[in-house]
C-alpha cells in the first residue's frame, strides 16, 4: 500500500475490496472512513475555464476524496447481498490548508480546537458510531441479518440512540 496522494487519499474502497477478499462469506456490518482533515477553501483561483485549470482537474480526479466516498456511499445497498447494507459513517474534520508536516504550535492548537468544534457538531453521528460498533461487538447478538436489522432500525430515532447507549452504561456499571 502507497498513499502520500499517489494511490488513495481514500482508501475505503480498497479496504473494502481487502475485506472481502479475506472474509468473502462474512456480511459487513459498519464501515467508518477516518480523514485527516477537508479542506475549506476549495480552490482559490477566480477563474474556472482554460487549459491550465482542466489540467489541475482531470489530474486530481483520481485522487479526489470526495468522489470516492460518495461511489462508496453508491454501493453500500449492494455489498451484503440480500441482507441490510453496512452502517458507513466518514468522519472528516474540517482543518483547512495546511502543510502535511506542519508543526506550528499554534497553527496545530488551530487544528485541533476545529476537530473539538467538529466533534461537539457531529455528537449525534458519534453516538450513533459508537452504538452500532458496541451493538455489532456484542457476543450476545443473534444472527447478522437481525442484528443489522436491529441496528438500523435503532438508529432512525434519536432518542433511541440516546436510550440504547443510556442501557449499555447501566449494565456495564
Amino acid at each position: 500500500y502507497v498513499d502520500a496522494a499517489i494511490v488513495a487519499n481514500n482508501p475505503t474502497l480498497l479496504a473494502m475490496k481487502e475485506a472481502r477478499n479475506i472474509w468473502p462469506n462474512r456480511p459487513i456490518g459498519c464501515v467508518v472512513s477516518l480523514g485527516c482533515g477537508k479542506v475549506t477553501n476549495r480552490d482559490g483561483r477566480s477563474g474556472r475555464s482554460g487549459l491550465t485549470y482542466w489540467a489541475g482537474t482531470l489530474l486530481s480526479m483520481p485522487m479526489e476524496v470526495y468522489r470516492i466516498h460518495k461511489e462508496f456511499q453508491a454501493s453500500l445497498p449492494y455489498i451484503n447481498g440480500d441482507l441490510p447494507p453496512p452502517l458507513y459513517f466518514r468522519l472528516e474534520p474540517p482543518t483547512g490548508e495546511y502543510e502535511l508536516d506542519e508543526s506550528r504550535r499554534k497553527v496545530l492548537d488551530q487544528m485541533c480546537e476545529v476537530t473539538r468544534k467538529y466533534v461537539r457538531a457531529k455528537k449525534a453521528k458519534l453516538d450513533r458510531l459508537a452504538l452500532t460498533l458496541l451493538s455489532l461487538s456484542d457476543e450476545q447478538a443473534g444472527s447478522a441479518a437481525a442484528l443489522l436489522e436491529q441496528i438500523h432500525t435503532c438508529l432512525a430515532d434519536e432518542r433511541d440512540v440516546q436510550d440504547a447507549l443510556k442501557r449499555r452504561k447501566d449494565v456495564e456499571a
